[in-house]
């Protein structure tokens, strides 16, 4: 596939992604951080420009530093993969292709769930507000796979990582984004 055909779908997903942005916070789920991390690769570096193009103002697109460590590689993560962060910087949900398709319902659950259920306990940075948006989100029954053996009943999603649960204490970092939710996908 050429780097034309490549962009051109990434925009597709970079419009999927706004959609999906539009639909929640018409549902009320308005201070959620939606952010495209970029590959590190040369051929990635190089469509940046048009991928940057291709978003919404309302989502990051983050260009990583080639003389930096990859964030992709650091979060244990892949190409189309989405990872889902609370309000506290917790991974709560790492969804990888299959799953990771935008329209599907595993992605939107997932940020419905981390943002209503409180899936790795309480944080400082959660309000009763943010529970009164979720009232008709708590019975949803969210579009997800089947619950992998080993996993800790958190809901996380590994598509090619099956059986790799995280605890708590292992997540895969923090999100600056005090008082907001996150929502990640690798880029090009």
């Amino acid at each position: 596939m050429g780097a034309e055909q490549r962009a051109m779908g990434e925009g597709l997903t970079a419009s999927r992604m706004d959609g999906l942005r539009q639909k929640l916070e018409s549902q009320g789920l308005k201070d959620v951080v939606y952010m495209v991390v970029n590959q590190q690769g040369e051929q990635a570096q190089r469509l940046h420009t048009m991928l940057e193009q291709r978003l919404s103002e309302n989502i990051t697109l983050y260009k990583q530093d080639e003389q930096q460590p990859d964030v992709w590689q650091a979060l244990g993560g892949e190409k189309d993969d989405f990872l889902i962060y609370d309000r506290c910087g917790r991974l709560t949900h790492h969804i990888s292709l299959p799953y990771s398709i935008i329209g599907q319902g595993h992605v939107d659950s997932a940020i419905k769930d981390t943002y209503c259920k409180r899936i790795c306990g309480d944080c400082r940075y959660e309000s009763t507000e943010t529970a009164e948006k979720c009232k008709g989100n708590a019975d949803t029954q969210p579009d997800t796979a089947p619950a992998v053996e080993g996993d800790t009943g958190h809901a996380h999603h590994h598509g090619h990582h099956h059986g790799h649960a995280h605890s708590h204490g292992q997540h895969h970092g923090n999100h600056d984004g005090a008082d907001q939710q996150g929502a990640r996908q690798q880029g090009t």
